[in-house]
């Protein structure tokens, strides 16, 4: 369930709104955690809970796989579709010698078939040889606005909608509240 269309109805580009709606959380988590990561390198003495993580897994279908894709702005027909049994490895990198100097990596697991970075092909992150610097990848990130602001915006007259919420806990750290808007 990738988001190609450029269509938009009743003044609503589909395409953006989708990817605001299904990418948007979870590269926000991404980018949380990678912040508060980079905080505890430097800085030993915030977000004690994530010193001793090194790994953080999540497990999915294909169709969530491709939210991803259309979230980080891939492209379908070079890259191909989702798979069963594919995954994606986002991992955060900082230079031994220059603290400041972040990078994060995209890395396209296919089975049958070698590993292959994608991070250039990421959309809003420059043409790097190492991937994307975090600070773009943060920036190009940003899809969802607050949820108050999400729920206050407002729609054309003539769009009828249907609202859904359904919250998920997790593992204590984060809540997970999904919502799902039938237009």
């Amino acid at each position: 369930m990738g988001f190609r269309t450029d269509e938009t109805i009743d003044g609503i580009d589909i395409r953006k709104e989708g990817v605001k709606t299904f990418g948007g959380p979870i590269m926000s988590e991404l980018v949380d955690r990678f912040r508060a990561k980079l905080d505890n390198k430097l800085n030993s003495s915030q977000s004690q809970w994530i010193s001793r993580k090194k790994y953080y897994a999540y497990s999915a279908h294909d169709v969530s796989l491709s939210r991803l894709y259309a979230a980080l702005g891939l492209d379908y027909d070079r890259i191909g579709r989702p798979e069963l049994a594919d995954a994606f490895l986002i991992e955060l990198w900082m230079d031994k010698n220059d603290k400041n100097s972040t990078v994060v990596k995209v890395i396209h697991l296919r089975k049958g078939k070698e590993p292959r970075d994608i991070s250039k092909e990421v959309s809003g992150c420059k043409d790097t040889k190492e991937g994307c610097s975090f600070e773009e990848f943060a920036a190009r990130s940003v899809f969802a606005p607050s949820t108050g602001e999400f729920c206050d915006s407002s729609l054309p007259s003539q769009t009828k909608i249907h609202y859904k919420r359904q919250f998920y806990p997790d593992n204590g750290l984060v809540p997970r509240i999904f919502d799902t808007v039938y237009l």
